[in-house]
């Protein structure tokens, strides 16, 4: 985060000429945040709404730097019964997502961490139960209250 990294040179140089330049890239990186990645949770036992941010790249086909791992993922041979386009494109947002974390593809983001056919060396099966979209990540939410 852009905040983080200028307040750190501020404190440590004590040179605040930096935020005139600063301040712009600050507000664009907030405000794209709180207009690309953010929601409204409305907690269920106290009906009050929290304004939450999540990772989520609307994309609906493969990445182009992994075009082959990807498309290998959503059509793979493996695979019982065919993807549907929706399933593809869903999951070809959240393979986009996970690397946007920079976290990538760690058994934190899956649904089933240990699935049928899933070992060290093939990491397919838990791939296919990414659900990052849909996670609201404590560590974003506090950097950025910060």
């Amino acid at each position: 985060m852009v905040v983080q990294m200028v307040a750190t040179y501020v404190e440590r140089t004590n040179d605040v000429t930096i935020l005139e330049r600063a301040l712009p890239l600050m507000e664009a990186e907030l405000s794209w945040w709180e207009n690309s990645r953010t929601v409204y949770v409305t907690s269920p036992y106290s009906n009050e709404t929290f304004t939450m941010t999540r990772y989520a790249v609307m994309n609906s086909a493969p990445r182009p730097e992994s075009y082959i791992e990807d498309y290998e993922v959503a059509n793979g041979a493996d695979l019982a019964t065919p993807y549907t386009d929706q399933q593809k494109a869903d999951l070809y947002a959240e393979l986009a997502t996970g690397a946007e974390t920079g976290w990538d593809f760690s058994s934190r983001w899956e649904k089933d961490p240990f699935p049928v056919g899933g070992n060290l060396t093939n990491n397919t099966p838990g791939l296919r139960t990414l659900n990052i979209r849909s996670t609201i990540p404590v560590d974003l939410n506090a950097i950025l209250c910060k």
